[in-house]
């Protein structure tokens, strides 16, 4: 390895991607009438393929250290660290990067909405400016509709990725769609778009107001229904969304009862992945012991609980990607 670039064997999948990037435009080249732009992305390749062989892919082009796997991985054609901009552009990132999260926040559900029949809260909390953590609450009629997502990869390009699904998911669950047909419409949506480079894991549900529960987990990590008699992880359905190509039968429609004050925590890979000094992750059998002593707590406290036990296993270790944990309980008496 040159440098501080990284070694070859390190990006053999970036070099299967771009050389298939590279056939693909090659092909689309041939078929438009003005191909300028798409021959400057082909010379990109070319000179991001020339940086794997000799060794010097990841490291900026005009200061020589590292750019970082984050920024790689949202942008393999990423030649520059931050050094190439001046004070003021680097400002003007800034800004952007602020109003990003603005108006990522803006898509957020109120952290605790209730219904007659169900309570909720969530906590939501991006690795860098911005997530590609999703999390959303949609009343319809006297349901309750739920969802918790985590895109591929981190930063902007995930948060981008992020609002088209929250924008997708809305306007089917409003619309009335079956659980089966959101998961399909959204993996359809990542695999025919701009976005076919990402994936996404996702929990998708709906609350009865006889505490009915359905649900559908492509490839997420395992909601937890917190009962009386323990902690049941409800284990995913299918695979996640973007990968393959997949129909309304792809994922089994979960069906389970949810009694008066049981709650449902889910939560994304952040919580269970984080990794303390000694390199041990949280777990997920550490997330359901601390569970199990919270049945019945409102989720406002369901939730703090977790996260002040995952700072305390952390201690000083900084988080390493996106967090979001939501609970919901059944309201203990009826309205």
């Amino acid at each position: 390895m040159a440098g501080s670039g990284m070694s070859i064997s390190a990006n053999t999948n970036v070099l299967l991607q771009l050389r298939n990037r590279r056939n693909q435009l090659e092909s689309l080249v041939r078929s438009v009438d003005d191909p300028h732009d798409i021959l400057r992305v082909l010379q990109q390749v070319d000179a991001v393929l020339d940086r794997i062989k000799t060794g010097t892919y990841g490291e900026c082009s005009v200061c020589h250290t590292s750019i970082g796997e984050d920024q790689l991985a949202d942008n393999p054609l990423a030649e520059y660290c931050l050094c190439h901009l001046d004070e003021a552009q680097q400002t003007l990132l800034g800004q952007d990067l602020s109003a990003a999260w603005r108006i990522q926040a803006a898509l957020l559900p109120c952290p605790d909405l209730a219904t007659a029949h169900w309570e909720s809260h969530y906590r939501f909390q991006p690795h860098g400016a911005v997530s590609g953590d999703y999390c959303d609450l949609i009343p319809r009629g006297d349901d309750l509709h739920f969802v918790v997502a985590d895109v591929s990869g981190k930063g902007v390009a995930a948060a981008i990725v992020m609002s088209h699904l929250s924008a997708t998911l809305r306007a089917l669950i409003r619309a009335g769609a079956s659980l089966p047909e959101q998961l399909s419409r959204v993996n359809d949506i990542l695999r025919e778009s701009a976005f076919d480079s990402h994936y996404a894991t996702v929990v998708i549900g709906k609350l009865g107001p006889d505490g009915e529960a359905e649900m559908l987990n492509a490839g997420h990590c395992p909601p937890l229904l917190l009962q009386e008699s323990g902690v049941t992880p409800v284990a995913a359905s299918g695979p996640p969304v973007g990968l393959l190509d997949l129909d309304d039968s792809a994922h089994a429609v979960q069906r389970f009862h949810v009694q008066r004050g049981d709650s449902l925590l889910l939560y994304t890979d952040g919580v269970i992945e984080a990794m303390n000094a000694e390199g041990d992750d949280f777990g997920l059998d550490r997330l359901m012991q601390v569970s199990g002593h919270l049945r019945g707590a409102p989720p406002n406290q369901v939730v703090s609980a977790v996260l002040e036990h995952l700072r305390a296993f952390l201690r000083s270790t900084p988080r390493n990607d996106d967090l979001t944990a939501l609970a919901l309980r059944r309201v203990p008496q009826p309205a």
